[in-house]
């Protein structure tokens, strides 16, 4: 019998090791490309289907294949991997090669790709022989292979890469924007961020600097706001490049740290910067996430928190790690390595009702599910479902899940 303490550890190493996977990397490893790189980027997108008509895709026994809410295998597991649906389809690999199905499983677009990305606003970026394209959903191929990398559609724009730079392509599949950008993200709410130089700054879907380069990172916008990084102190801004609010260390200030660390972050914040240098990550705020339903996830001294639309911390830092708020819950993992779901208020709303065996994973809430890991033997873990009540929907199966779509 474990001890609750050595239970708790290799909760830990396992989420550490399996799960960064699960949360897109797995994606881009084994050959669909991965969400943009932040930890708490690129949330799933929600569904408009009928609870019954919602599936995830879902790994027994090493194979991938898709079930609805009851946990029953809709699409058997055939497949090496899957990824979730989107408009309509599946990326699914057979063997190295990639291709899409459809919701009844029946194969609409033959394994043929090195990689894919995952159809949106009616196109698919892929890649076959090291250059990227991009083919409709009746698998028509509308741009040939010729770019060296390829997001989907976001806003109406694809982001490619032609040699060293990059720039998007407009539904008439054509360059809208020309490829003269260091580095950049997919349009979001009309703008995406785009790297001049070593700075960033936003341009608008005609190719025009609406926001002038001028920070060292900068995120893509959710609910009217972006976060930069300037002077190496994260902040808020809105689509006009106004900053709305700053995160700084204060806000974050906990009794219980030691006077030392104090010392250590005011003589920081009086060190010159230099804003064209990579620079060291704040002190207290290391990171943060996307706005979604009112709350951004932020890493201030070493847990997360959240931060308002007004920029209140709205939800003191205390846990491990956080995602986004999805359905009115937002996935936690506490210091005891456990996972819970919390309220817009911070309380502890869902958490495992086995005594001890608490969830060792998570995910967000889709279509009213959201998958949580537990052990079903000594050293065996499986995934499962709850609903919004707590209630386990489909009890521990899976060895892997993706979201409910």
């Amino acid at each position: 019998m474990w001890s609750r303490l050595s239970f708790a550890a290799l909760c830990g190493v396992l989420w550490l090791a399996r799960y960064p996977a699960l949360a897109g990397g797995l994606l881009h490893a084994r050959g669909v490309a991965a969400p943009e790189p932040s930890p708490l980027t690129g949330q799933p997108e929600g569904s408009t289907k009928a609870p019954s008509q919602r599936l995830a895709a879902v790994e027994v026994d090493g194979r991938w294949g898709f079930a609805d809410i009851a946990g029953n295998l809709r699409i058997g597991p055939r497949f090496d991997y899957a990824g979730s649906f989107s408009d309509g389809l599946a990326a699914v690999r057979d063997g190295d090669k990639w291709g899409f199905i459809d919701r009844a499983g029946h194969v609409r677009i033959r394994p043929e790709f090195g990689s894919v990305d995952k159809f949106a606003e009616g196109a698919a970026a892929v890649e076959s022989q090291g250059k990227w394209g991009f083919i409709d959903a009746a698998g028509k191929v509308r741009v040939k292979p010729q770019f060296n990398y390829a997001r989907s559609f976001s806003d109406g724009l694809a982001l490619v890469k032609v040699v060293s730079r990059r720039g998007f392509m407009g539904k008439r599949w054509r360059l809208d924007i020309e490829p003269r950008f260091a580095d950049a993200s997919s349009f979001s709410q009309g703008l995406a961020p785009v790297l001049v130089g070593c700075v960033w700054g936003f341009v608008d879907r005609a190719g025009n600097l609406a926001i002038a380069p001028r920070f060292q990172e900068a995120r893509q916008f959710s609910d009217g706001l972006a976060a930069v990084k300037e002077r190496d102190e994260w902040a808020f801004i809105d689509r006009t490049g106004v900053v709305r609010f700053r995160l700084r260390w204060p806000m974050f200030w906990r009794p219980e740290l030691p006077r030392s660390w104090l010392l250590a972050l005011v003589a920081r914040e009086q060190a010159p910067l230099d804003g064209c240098s990579s620079g060291i990550d704040p002190c207290m705020v290391y990171d943060v996430g996307q706005f979604s339903e009112g709350l951004v996830p932020v890493l201030a001294g070493g847990r997360w928190g959240f931060v308002d639309g007004a920029g209140r911390v709205g939800i003191k830092p205390q846990f491990a790690y956080a995602y986004g708020f999805t359905e009115g819950f937002a996935a936690v993992r506490l210091p005891d390595h456990s996972w819970a779901f919390i309220n817009a208020r911070g309380a502890v709303v869902l958490r495992s009702s086995a005594g001890r065996n608490p969830w060792c994973g998570a995910r967000p809430f889709h279509g009213g599910m959201a998958g949580v890991l537990m052990a079903v033997t000594n050293g065996t873990f499986r995934w499962g479902f709850i609903d919004r009540a707590g209630r386990a929907a489909v009890g521990p199966r899976f060895q892997q899940v993706r979201d409910m779509q």
